[in-house]
Protein backbone atom coordinates (compact mmCIF):
# COMPACT_ATOMS: atom_id res chain seq x y z
CA UNK A 1 0.00 0.00 0.00
CA UNK A 2 1.32 3.53 -0.92
CA UNK A 3 2.46 5.37 2.25
CA UNK A 4 4.09 2.14 3.81
CA UNK A 5 7.47 2.70 3.10
CA UNK A 6 7.86 6.40 2.86
CA UNK A 7 11.72 7.44 2.86
CA UNK A 8 11.33 10.91 2.94
CA UNK A 9 11.24 13.10 6.44
CA UNK A 10 7.48 14.26 7.02
CA UNK A 11 8.88 17.62 7.27
CA UNK A 12 9.94 18.02 3.98
CA UNK A 13 8.35 20.10 1.30
CA UNK A 14 7.30 17.03 -0.46
CA UNK A 15 6.00 15.08 2.22
CA UNK A 16 3.58 18.21 2.75
CA UNK A 17 2.39 18.84 -0.65
CA UNK A 18 1.60 15.35 -0.78
CA UNK A 19 -0.66 15.33 2.20
CA UNK A 20 -3.56 16.88 3.98
CA UNK A 21 -2.78 19.03 6.25
CA UNK A 22 -4.36 20.58 9.51
CA UNK A 23 -3.39 24.31 9.47
CA UNK A 24 -2.72 25.88 12.85
CA UNK A 25 -1.84 28.94 13.87
CA UNK A 26 -0.06 29.81 16.99
CA UNK A 27 -3.00 30.47 19.32
CA UNK A 28 -3.48 26.34 19.22
CA UNK A 29 -1.91 23.90 21.33
CA UNK A 30 -1.05 20.60 19.62
CA UNK A 31 -3.29 18.69 22.89
CA UNK A 32 -6.20 20.39 22.43
CA UNK A 33 -5.96 18.97 18.29
CA UNK A 34 -5.35 15.52 20.23
CA UNK A 35 -8.14 15.70 22.77
CA UNK A 36 -10.87 16.47 19.98
CA UNK A 37 -9.20 13.29 17.95
CA UNK A 38 -9.67 11.35 21.08
CA UNK A 39 -13.19 12.35 20.87
CA UNK A 40 -13.14 10.00 17.73
CA UNK A 41 -10.78 7.43 18.76
CA UNK A 42 -11.34 6.96 22.55
CA UNK A 43 -8.79 4.10 22.29
CA UNK A 44 -6.03 6.16 20.70
CA UNK A 45 -2.37 4.75 21.08
CA UNK A 46 0.41 6.98 22.53
CA UNK A 47 2.97 8.34 19.83
CA UNK A 48 5.41 6.98 18.48
CA UNK A 49 8.60 9.33 16.70
CA UNK A 50 8.86 9.13 13.39
CA UNK A 51 11.23 11.82 12.68
CA UNK A 52 14.06 12.92 15.20
CA UNK A 53 14.54 16.08 16.31
CA UNK A 54 16.74 17.59 12.87
CA UNK A 55 18.10 21.39 13.43
CA UNK A 56 17.27 22.09 9.52
CA UNK A 57 13.85 20.67 9.82
CA UNK A 58 13.09 21.46 13.16
CA UNK A 59 11.40 19.27 16.17
CA UNK A 60 11.10 15.72 16.20
CA UNK A 61 7.72 14.74 14.42
CA UNK A 62 5.33 12.20 16.49
CA UNK A 63 2.62 9.82 15.10
CA UNK A 64 -0.54 8.89 15.62
CA UNK A 65 -2.39 6.11 14.47
CA UNK A 66 -6.07 6.22 13.68
CA UNK A 67 -6.63 3.24 11.72
CA UNK A 68 -4.69 0.05 10.59
CA UNK A 69 -4.31 2.18 7.49
CA UNK A 70 -4.11 6.23 8.14
CA UNK A 71 -1.59 8.16 10.31
CA UNK A 72 -1.09 11.65 11.57
CA UNK A 73 2.28 13.28 11.78
CA UNK A 74 2.85 16.47 13.55
CA UNK A 75 2.71 18.55 14.64
CA UNK A 76 5.37 19.96 12.52
CA UNK A 77 6.68 23.72 12.19
CA UNK A 78 6.48 24.91 8.58
CA UNK A 79 8.96 27.99 7.64
CA UNK A 80 8.14 30.59 5.91
CA UNK A 81 9.98 29.53 2.57
CA UNK A 82 7.46 26.37 2.32
CA UNK A 83 4.37 28.25 3.40
CA UNK A 84 4.74 29.81 0.23
CA UNK A 85 5.52 27.20 -1.74
CA UNK A 86 2.54 25.59 -0.58
CA UNK A 87 0.23 28.59 -0.96
CA UNK A 88 -1.01 28.54 2.50
CA UNK A 89 -1.71 31.32 4.81
CA UNK A 90 1.33 33.16 6.69
CA UNK A 91 -0.97 32.50 9.61
CA UNK A 92 -0.41 29.08 9.35
CA UNK A 93 2.84 28.38 11.17
CA UNK A 94 2.09 24.71 12.18
CA UNK A 95 -0.01 21.50 10.62
CA UNK A 96 -0.65 17.91 11.60
CA UNK A 97 -0.40 15.96 8.27
CA UNK A 98 -2.62 13.15 6.81
CA UNK A 99 -1.47 9.78 6.03
CA UNK A 100 -3.59 7.82 4.39
CA UNK A 101 -4.75 5.55 0.81
CA UNK A 102 -5.94 7.46 -2.06
CA UNK A 103 -9.46 6.37 -2.21
CA UNK A 104 -12.00 7.88 -4.51
CA UNK A 105 -15.26 7.31 -5.82
CA UNK A 106 -15.00 6.16 -9.57
CA UNK A 107 -17.25 8.71 -11.41
CA UNK A 108 -17.85 12.67 -10.75
CA UNK A 109 -19.89 14.03 -8.40
CA UNK A 110 -23.80 14.68 -9.70
CA UNK A 111 -24.63 17.71 -10.88
CA UNK A 112 -27.01 18.35 -8.44
CA UNK A 113 -24.75 17.75 -5.55
CA UNK A 114 -23.24 20.55 -3.20
CA UNK A 115 -21.14 20.38 -0.20
CA UNK A 116 -20.81 23.51 2.28
CA UNK A 117 -17.14 22.59 2.69
CA UNK A 118 -16.63 22.26 -1.23
CA UNK A 119 -15.08 19.01 -1.66
CA UNK A 120 -17.97 18.35 -4.54
CA UNK A 121 -15.85 21.62 -5.89
CA UNK A 122 -12.01 20.37 -4.71
CA UNK A 123 -12.60 16.68 -6.55
CA UNK A 124 -14.67 17.73 -9.29
CA UNK A 125 -13.21 13.79 -11.10
CA UNK A 126 -14.10 11.76 -7.83
CA UNK A 127 -15.42 13.05 -4.13
CA UNK A 128 -13.20 10.80 -1.42
CA UNK A 129 -14.67 7.90 -0.33
CA UNK A 130 -13.94 4.97 2.17
CA UNK A 131 -10.51 5.31 4.27
CA UNK A 132 -9.49 9.10 2.47
CA UNK A 133 -13.19 10.49 2.93
CA UNK A 134 -13.35 9.19 6.42
CA UNK A 135 -10.03 10.80 7.52
CA UNK A 136 -10.86 13.87 5.96
CA UNK A 137 -13.86 14.41 7.25
CA UNK A 138 -12.09 14.08 10.45
CA UNK A 139 -9.57 16.93 9.74
CA UNK A 140 -12.47 18.93 8.26
CA UNK A 141 -14.09 18.62 11.49
CA UNK A 142 -11.22 19.87 13.45
CA UNK A 143 -11.02 22.73 11.33
CA UNK A 144 -14.25 23.63 11.92
CA UNK A 145 -13.99 23.17 15.61
CA UNK A 146 -10.55 25.18 15.69
CA UNK A 147 -11.46 27.95 12.88
CA UNK A 148 -9.16 27.14 11.33
CA UNK A 149 -8.24 25.55 7.64
CA UNK A 150 -6.78 22.19 5.44
CA UNK A 151 -4.83 22.49 2.49
CA UNK A 152 -5.68 19.68 0.33
CA UNK A 153 -2.77 17.23 -0.94
CA UNK A 154 -1.65 18.14 -4.63
CA UNK A 155 -3.33 16.83 -7.01
CA UNK A 156 -2.68 14.49 -10.00
CA UNK A 157 -1.71 12.24 -7.59
CA UNK A 158 1.60 10.56 -8.63
CA UNK A 159 1.21 6.63 -7.83
CA UNK A 160 4.63 6.81 -6.13
CA UNK A 161 4.87 9.63 -4.33
CA UNK A 162 4.82 8.03 -0.72
CA UNK A 163 7.58 5.45 -2.09
CA UNK A 164 10.30 7.60 -4.32
CA UNK A 165 11.59 10.96 -3.13
CA UNK A 166 12.59 11.28 -6.73
CA UNK A 167 8.74 10.89 -8.10
CA UNK A 168 7.38 12.79 -5.45
CA UNK A 169 9.47 15.63 -6.72
CA UNK A 170 8.57 15.07 -10.01
CA UNK A 171 4.86 15.25 -8.88
CA UNK A 172 5.24 18.23 -6.90
CA UNK A 173 6.97 20.01 -10.09
CA UNK A 174 3.89 19.27 -12.08
CA UNK A 175 1.29 20.68 -9.76
CA UNK A 176 3.51 23.66 -8.53
CA UNK A 177 1.51 26.16 -11.59
CA UNK A 178 -1.83 24.24 -9.77
CA UNK A 179 -3.18 26.97 -6.84
CA UNK A 180 -3.33 25.38 -3.63
CA UNK A 181 -6.63 23.92 -2.66
CA UNK A 182 -7.94 25.71 0.78
CA UNK A 183 -10.96 24.49 2.75
CA UNK A 184 -12.18 26.93 5.11
CA UNK A 185 -14.77 25.17 7.13
CA UNK A 186 -17.94 27.25 8.40
CA UNK A 187 -17.52 26.81 12.01
CA UNK A 188 -21.20 27.97 12.20
CA UNK A 189 -22.13 25.62 9.54
CA UNK A 190 -23.42 22.99 12.24
CA UNK A 191 -25.85 23.66 14.54
CA UNK A 192 -26.93 20.73 16.12
CA UNK A 193 -26.49 19.10 19.36
CA UNK A 194 -27.07 15.92 20.90
CA UNK A 195 -27.60 15.00 24.07
CA UNK A 196 -27.23 10.89 25.35
CA UNK A 197 -28.99 10.11 28.95
CA UNK A 198 -30.46 7.18 30.89
CA UNK A 199 -32.82 9.47 31.88
CA UNK A 200 -36.86 9.74 29.50
CA UNK A 201 -38.47 12.88 29.98
CA UNK A 202 -41.83 13.05 29.58
CA UNK A 203 -43.23 15.46 27.28
CA UNK A 204 -45.01 17.78 29.50
CA UNK A 205 -41.73 18.02 32.15
CA UNK A 206 -39.41 18.24 29.44
CA UNK A 207 -41.79 21.14 27.95
CA UNK A 208 -42.52 23.02 31.10
CA UNK A 209 -38.79 23.07 32.13
CA UNK A 210 -37.81 24.20 28.94
CA UNK A 211 -40.23 27.05 28.75
CA UNK A 212 -38.44 28.22 31.77
CA UNK A 213 -35.59 28.65 29.28
CA UNK A 214 -37.64 29.49 25.96
CA UNK A 215 -41.00 30.81 26.10
CA UNK A 216 -42.07 29.80 22.41
CA UNK A 217 -42.04 26.19 22.76
CA UNK A 218 -45.22 24.29 21.30
CA UNK A 219 -47.15 21.44 22.57
CA UNK A 220 -45.07 18.16 22.18
CA UNK A 221 -46.11 16.48 19.07
CA UNK A 222 -45.58 12.29 18.44
CA UNK A 223 -43.05 11.15 15.92
CA UNK A 224 -44.30 8.86 12.91
CA UNK A 225 -43.92 5.78 13.98
CA UNK A 226 -42.10 5.04 10.06
CA UNK A 227 -39.17 7.32 11.02
CA UNK A 228 -38.26 5.82 14.60
CA UNK A 229 -36.05 3.14 14.99
CA UNK A 230 -37.62 -0.34 16.74
CA UNK A 231 -35.59 0.23 19.78
CA UNK A 232 -37.52 1.93 21.96
CA UNK A 233 -38.20 -1.42 23.45
CA UNK A 234 -34.96 -1.78 25.07
CA UNK A 235 -35.56 0.96 27.76
CA UNK A 236 -39.24 0.92 27.82
CA UNK A 237 -39.05 -2.38 28.86
CA UNK A 238 -37.96 -1.02 32.07
CA UNK A 239 -39.67 1.76 32.25
CA UNK A 240 -43.54 1.86 31.46
CA UNK A 241 -43.22 5.68 31.01
CA UNK A 242 -41.18 5.30 27.67
CA UNK A 243 -42.96 6.26 24.72
CA UNK A 244 -41.76 5.73 20.79
CA UNK A 245 -41.23 8.96 20.73
CA UNK A 246 -41.90 12.92 20.66
CA UNK A 247 -40.66 16.39 19.45
CA UNK A 248 -41.35 18.98 21.05
CA UNK A 249 -40.63 22.76 18.61
CA UNK A 250 -39.36 26.21 19.16
CA UNK A 251 -41.06 28.02 16.56
CA UNK A 252 -38.28 31.24 15.39
CA UNK A 253 -40.81 33.48 13.60
CA UNK A 254 -39.45 36.71 15.65
CA UNK A 255 -36.47 36.00 13.30
CA UNK A 256 -38.05 36.41 10.47
CA UNK A 257 -40.52 33.89 7.89
CA UNK A 258 -36.92 32.20 6.59
CA UNK A 259 -36.03 31.14 10.16
CA UNK A 260 -38.35 28.06 11.02
CA UNK A 261 -38.32 26.18 14.13
CA UNK A 262 -36.03 24.15 16.79
CA UNK A 263 -37.12 20.72 17.18
CA UNK A 264 -36.03 18.97 19.92
CA UNK A 265 -36.46 14.82 19.08
CA UNK A 266 -36.90 12.20 21.67
CA UNK A 267 -35.89 8.97 21.19
CA UNK A 268 -34.22 5.89 22.58
CA UNK A 269 -30.97 5.20 20.68
CA UNK A 270 -28.70 2.21 20.34
CA UNK A 271 -26.33 3.41 17.92
CA UNK A 272 -24.18 5.64 20.37
CA UNK A 273 -21.17 8.12 18.76
CA UNK A 274 -17.72 7.08 19.93
CA UNK A 275 -17.52 9.58 22.26
CA UNK A 276 -20.69 8.83 23.72
CA UNK A 277 -19.75 5.47 23.87
CA UNK A 278 -16.70 5.37 25.62
CA UNK A 279 -18.34 6.93 28.88
CA UNK A 280 -21.78 5.55 28.71
CA UNK A 281 -23.64 1.89 27.47
CA UNK A 282 -26.52 1.31 25.58
CA UNK A 283 -29.31 1.97 25.23
CA UNK A 284 -29.33 5.58 25.84
CA UNK A 285 -32.34 8.29 25.56
CA UNK A 286 -31.24 10.64 22.34
CA UNK A 287 -32.36 14.24 22.39
CA UNK A 288 -32.24 15.40 19.08
CA UNK A 289 -31.63 19.46 18.45
CA UNK A 290 -31.50 20.75 15.56
CA UNK A 291 -32.44 23.68 13.40
CA UNK A 292 -35.00 23.35 10.65
CA UNK A 293 -34.74 26.70 8.39
CA UNK A 294 -37.57 27.20 6.47
CA UNK A 295 -36.12 26.66 3.03
CA UNK A 296 -33.71 23.88 4.08
CA UNK A 297 -31.23 25.49 2.74
CA UNK A 298 -28.58 25.58 6.35
CA UNK A 299 -26.02 23.37 4.64
CA UNK A 300 -26.40 24.38 0.87
CA UNK A 301 -22.51 26.47 0.47
CA UNK A 302 -22.04 30.11 0.46
CA UNK A 303 -26.16 31.06 2.12
CA UNK A 304 -26.85 34.95 1.82
CA UNK A 305 -26.08 37.70 4.59
CA UNK A 306 -29.49 37.50 6.04
CA UNK A 307 -29.87 33.50 6.68
CA UNK A 308 -26.02 33.63 7.69
CA UNK A 309 -27.41 36.35 10.73
CA UNK A 310 -30.59 33.78 11.34
CA UNK A 311 -28.62 31.32 12.10
CA UNK A 312 -26.41 32.83 14.67
CA UNK A 313 -29.57 33.67 16.42
CA UNK A 314 -31.33 30.25 15.85
CA UNK A 315 -27.74 28.63 16.97
CA UNK A 316 -27.87 30.57 20.70
CA UNK A 317 -31.34 29.25 21.40
CA UNK A 318 -30.81 26.33 20.46
CA UNK A 319 -27.42 26.21 22.68
CA UNK A 320 -29.18 27.56 25.26
CA UNK A 321 -32.08 25.09 25.17
CA UNK A 322 -29.32 22.57 24.81
CA UNK A 323 -27.82 23.50 27.89
CA UNK A 324 -30.55 22.88 29.96
CA UNK A 325 -31.64 19.76 28.48
CA UNK A 326 -27.77 18.49 29.57
CA UNK A 327 -28.37 19.55 33.51
CA UNK A 328 -32.14 18.16 33.24
CA UNK A 329 -31.10 14.89 32.23
CA UNK A 330 -27.03 14.32 32.92
CA UNK A 331 -26.35 13.26 29.75
CA UNK A 332 -23.52 13.70 27.53
CA UNK A 333 -23.85 16.39 24.75
CA UNK A 334 -22.29 15.83 21.22
CA UNK A 335 -22.03 18.23 18.18
CA UNK A 336 -22.89 17.64 14.88
CA UNK A 337 -19.28 16.70 13.74
CA UNK A 338 -19.47 14.28 16.83
CA UNK A 339 -16.87 16.06 19.66
CA UNK A 340 -17.97 16.62 23.29
CA UNK A 341 -19.66 19.72 23.97
CA UNK A 342 -20.42 20.40 28.23
CA UNK A 343 -23.28 23.01 29.41
CA UNK A 344 -20.10 25.92 29.42
CA UNK A 345 -19.26 25.77 25.45
CA UNK A 346 -23.32 26.20 25.16
CA UNK A 347 -24.76 28.73 27.44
Amino acid sequence: MAGAHDARDPRSLEALAARHLLLLDDEIEASDVIALITNHFPALAEPVIVAPEDPALGHEVLEWRLTRHSRLHGPMFVPAAHRARLGVPDWATRVFALVCPRDREPAPPPSWLTDADGLHRAFPAGLPNREEGRSLDLLIALARRLHVAVRLADEPVDPFALESPTASRAALAAAAEAPARILVPDPEAHVDVFVYSPYWLTPEVLRTRLTEVDAGIREPEPIPPEVLEDVAHLISEHDPEVRDGYAVEVPLDSLGPRAGLIEIGVVVEEALPRAVAAHVDPPQVMYHLRWVDTEQRRYLPDIDDELRRIRTAAALRLDRLAAEVLRLTAGVGVDEDGFLVGEHQLG
